[in-house]
């Protein structure tokens, strides 16, 4: 029987530093154009300052929307039980699926690091094995921000108590891929009375 919890309980959170820095990179550009507006630069260099920062405006209002919707929340354990990564206001906008987990044992894979060794990593993939070896459902690459996988889930265990709900980790993914070579198939040259003439 499933038991039904009043309030979601926030497992990972994106760091502030991250989010400032993310919206900071967003309004360089858009703030560039501002100031060559203000000094009064010819006005054809104004109008292709302004057409590139366009897209970095454009993302810096969905930036701060998300923060607001979202409250830099990465993880969240709702009231039905189920981890889920909150939509973005651009996924919403695409129409695209929550993704989410729900189970008593939730697996926890880390995933391959950046080749560049990104701030957000390590990152991590929570999914559900069915019954046939098969992903039931997936939350896949969540960024932990430099906090150690074994922390990540000891912490959200302990959040998690009572709720029916654990991280365990898994060195395997979802679906294990057999990876033996094939034999290479011999090529059938066709006889010499098959050619055209």
């Amino acid at each position: 029987m499933s038991v039904v919890h009043d309030q979601p309980v926030v497992l990972l959170r994106e760091p502030v530093r991250a989010a400032v820095r993310r919206l900071a990179s967003r309004a360089a550009l858009p703030a560039l154009a501002a100031v060559a507006w203000i000094i009064g630069f010819e006005t054809w260099a104004n109008v292709v300052v302004t057409v590139a920062a366009l897209p970095s405006a454009i993302l810096l209002v969905l930036g701060i929307g998300n923060l607001i919707m979202n409250q830099r929340v990465l993880l969240v354990h709702r009231e039905a039980g189920a981890i889920e990564r909150p939509l973005s206001l651009q996924e919403m906008m695409l129409k695209r699926g929550v993704e989410h987990v729900g189970g008593r044992e939730v697996y926890v894979m880390t995933d391959v690091p950046s080749i560049s060794g990104a701030p957000s990593d390590p990152r991590v993939t929570l999914f559900l094995v069915g019954s046939e070896g098969a992903p039931g459902s997936l939350v896949s690459r969540v960024p932990l921000w430099g906090l150690p996988v074994a922390d990540f889930i000891e912490r959200s265990n302990a959040l998690l108590a009572g709720r029916g709900t654990t991280l365990v980790l898994r060195e395997s993914g979802p679906v294990e891929v057999d990876e033996t070579p094939e034999e290479p198939k011999e090529f059938d040259w066709p006889e010499e009375d098959d050619q055209p003439t």
